[in-house]
């Protein structure tokens, strides 16, 4: 994934305006710029800009991550206890957090999946209950 648009998305999940992520390292037309990939911002703004949002960019932990992702995916197919599916979740919810990862699109992607899945559960359950 290219770096403005995961500055971008960073900066939404977070509730930070372009004001708050840009005072002090870049305007706020220049930060719009790194987002929207028309121009290339330095090391350094890109390194101020990432510590900002508190995101690392090295791939040090990338093949870990996949594979707990790819472990993840196939738990959301396949029939598994709810609390382990949780539980997988909130780790990589905290992985991706704290990590530049290229998998962190289809992260999001399957946790439409899994939150589907889980409201569908919950009305399975009332029904059985009722």
């Amino acid at each position: 994934m290219e770096i403005g648009p995961l500055i971008k998305l960073h900066r939404i999940k977070q509730n930070m305006t372009q004001e708050d992520l840009a005072a002090g390292i870049v305007s706020e037309s220049y930060l719009s710029k790194i987002e929207n990939q028309k121009t290339d911002a330095s090391p350094e703004v890109i390194t101020l800009l990432c510590e900002r949002l508190g995101i690392q960019l090295n791939a040090e932990n990338e093949d870990m991550i996949k594979e707990k992702a790819e472990e993840w995916y196939g738990m959301l197919y396949e029939v598994h206890n709810a609390d382990e599916r949780r539980q997988r979740f909130e780790e990589l919810e905290t992985l991706f957090k704290a990590n530049n990862s290229d998998h962190e699109m289809l992260f999001e992607i399957q946790k439409i999946r899994f939150f589907w899945w889980k409201a569908e559960y919950r009305k399975r359950r009332s029904r059985l209950n009722v």
